[in-house]
């Protein structure tokens, strides 16, 4: 689950209290429903499991009451999305609309009932239907004239932005006009300021981070706000560690993720940990790496936190990769890709399943303006033939009209939202997401001297070139090495950002002396060319590759054949070996035909395996350093 969404429920928490979706603790002479109402909501968010039982039993005391019953599935579908279980959610998303739609209720009530609906949806990923509902909250917010649920909604459309689609100008544009509606209202948000300073943590705009947290702070102290407080300290740090500015980061930073699982804040002190981990693999401590990033997974998992236990993942991920457990890191990244994997298809379906309800709902508009065409009719019976087969047409081609400019749009809308949950906002390149999904869409047929290879492309030495120079020329330098990148590009090819100063660049059904000439060609254009800084100056850059081929072994059945994901393995593995043989290489490997061994095999002893002759070890620098210098000299 985004971090956002327990900022959503914050945010909107006093609305529904006042709302009456939601109840305080019984009082004397309260009405039973009513407090098991105010359990359920009051339970969700830290015990979600058993605020949605709690829902469950209390739902046939409610047969008699609509307003209750509404209240009763807000609630649970919240918590069952809150425990993980995304399918129960949905269900009871579904159960709520139609409650709604048979018993309307008063303008505030909708309010929060909206409110409710696009939360519980945001948190089980269903995006599309997510913004539907954050869009009919704030048209009621508008109504209502409530500038506290109008903030609160465009900061919840804001962090979809942010979070789910990396389009952080947008997100930027929303997170504004929430700050110019609690301006105008005088009633400043921490959650407003906290946001915006993690959408600049994202963006990479490091400058705007410490007024922004500052300001967050602040307000939160006003408000007695403590889970902001300690989420604001703990971010400061982190960010003052990265500029080599912090004393003693890692204990400031373990004492503050106590103090978040003290006060029931997982989520937090999950992404606290995560902090804590990245500080210790800089440390070149990457036992302290591996243990912290499995104690913030496993917070992540407790509470069913989606982003939380992706960026836990990619921590863990990354303390293997150190440790050389690259067993361990291929079962990781395996797992890493298979949710992004599933998370793309699940917000494709909800995609279409919104589409199809839409299309429904203007079939009904045109049985409905059929029945209206056919009453006119009747009542102009007497007019001549003429005049009716005239009116017969203008009302068909009003509605082909209407039917024509509804497909257009949601084509339009459709594409929209595809364009950007596929590309990285930076360099316009596809995101690691969209990548894997065009790998996975390969096909797995090989004639052995031809296969797909994947290239890992990192930039040498970039952190210390946007630490001295700036984030402004960090971000023009990746902006010129994706174009590089694409003009040495294929049609067919796959070229995206994999994350941070790594690319990816995957080639379908090519040979082996394509793949050498491919890798040298990508390692000449950077090399040979310094690259045009902001302020007028040019900067020598290199870079270092690796690569692998799939399948592997082509001889081989199933997964032991060796999959994209084994490349992606396989081709970090060269990747590292590039970067300790001196930088400004590319290493690849390529499964020898005829072998019968797993292709996982090769991740461990890539020297011992061609040694073997169940591959070929290929590279621009000789010999290939499989370790680091300082791990081979002890």
């Amino acid at each position: 689950m985004p971090w956002i969404v327990r900022n959503i429920l914050w945010g909107i928490a006093p609305l529904l209290l006042s709302a009456g979706l939601s109840a305080p603790a019984q009082v004397a002479g309260e009405d039973p429903l009513e407090a098991q109402i105010g359990r359920c909501f009051q339970l969700r968010r830290s015990q979600p499991s058993e605020a949605a039982q709690i829902a469950q039993r209390a739902l046939p005391q409610a047969q008699r009451d609509p307003a209750q019953r509404i209240k009763l599935l807000s609630c649970m579908g919240q918590a069952q999305a809150l425990a993980g279980d995304g399918t129960a959610a949905i269900a009871t998303v579904d159960r709520t609309v139609a409650e709604l739609k048979a018993h309307p209720q008063p303008p505030p009530f909708m309010l929060r009932a909206y409110s409710n609906l696009a939360v519980a949806l945001h948190v089980a990923g269903q995006l599309h239907r997510a913004l539907d509902y954050y869009k009919l909250a704030y048209d009621a917010a508008l109504a209502a004239d409530s500038a506290a649920a109008q903030v609160s909604t465009l900061i919840n459309v804001a962090i979809i932005y942010s979070e789910e689609l990396a389009a952080y100008g947008q997100a930027e544009d929303y997170f504004a006009r929430a700050q110019v509606i609690a301006d105008r209202s005088g009633k400043p948000s921490p959650l407003l300021a906290y946001n915006r300073a993690m959408n600049a943590i994202r963006a990479g705009r490091d400058q705007a981070v410490p007024s922004l947290l500052d300001q967050a702070e602040r307000i939160a102290r006003a408000s007695d706000t403590q889970i902001i407080i300690a989420r604001s300290q703990a971010e400061r740090i982190a960010l003052q560690a990265r500029r080599g500015l912090a004393e003693n980061p890692r204990p400031r930073l373990l004492e503050i993720a106590r103090q978040q699982q003290q006060a029931q804040d997982p989520s937090g002190a999950s992404t606290t940990l995560v902090r804590v981990s990245a500080l210790a693999l800089a440390d070149r401590d990457p036992a302290a790496a591996l243990h912290q990033a499995s104690a913030a997974l496993a917070l992540a998992r407790s509470g069913g936190f989606r982003t939380e236990q992706r960026d836990a993942m990619q921590a863990l991920l990354a303390a293997q990769r150190a440790l050389g457990q690259y067993r361990q890191a291929l079962a990781t990244s395996e797992a890493l890709n298979h949710r992004q994997v599933q998370e793309l298809r699940s917000h494709n379906l909800a995609g279409l399943a919104t589409l199809q309800e839409r299309l429904s709902d203007t079939e009904r508009v045109r049985e409905l303006a059929a029945v209206r065409a056919d009453q006119r009719v009747q009542a102009l019976q007497l007019d001549s033939a003429r005049t009716l087969r005239n009116l017969a047409i203008l009302g068909f081609c009003a509605l082909a009209l209407l039917s024509a400019g509804f497909y257009i749009y949601q084509r339009r809308v459709r594409a929209r939202l595809e364009l950007l949950s596929s590309t990285d906002a930076m360099t316009g390149m596809l995101n690691r997401r969209a990548a894997n999904a065009r790998m996975a869409a390969l096909p797995t047929q090989s004639d052995g001297a031809q296969r797909h290879v994947a290239f890992l492309v990192d930039i040498d030495h970039f952190k210390d070139v946007n630490d001295r120079h700036g984030h402004q020329t960090g971000d023009a330098l990746l902006v010129e090495i994706a174009r590089r990148l694409r003009t040495q590009g294929e049609p067919d090819g796959i070229v995206a950002r994999w994350g941070g100063e790594e690319f990816l660049v995957a080639r379908a059904n090519v040979d082996l002396a394509r793949v050498v000439q491919l890798a040298e060609d990508m390692r000449a254009s950077i090399a040979d060319h310094p690259v045009a800084l902001p302020d007028g100056g040019t900067q020598p850059m290199t870079v270092s590759i690796g690569f692998a081929c799939w399948p592997f072994y082509p001889d081989l059945q199933g997964q032991q054949r060796g999959d994209f994901h084994h490349a992606l393995s396989l081709a970090d593995r060269a990747l590292y070996a590039s970067k300790h043989g001196g930088r400004d290489a590319w290493t690849g490997l390529w499964g020898n035909a005829g072998i019968h061994t797993a292709a996982v095999s090769a991740l461990d002893h890539p020297d011992q395996a061609e040694a073997a002759g169940q591959l070929r070890v290929l590279t621009n620098r000789a010999p290939v350093q499989w370790r680091a210098r300082a791990q081979a000299q002890q």
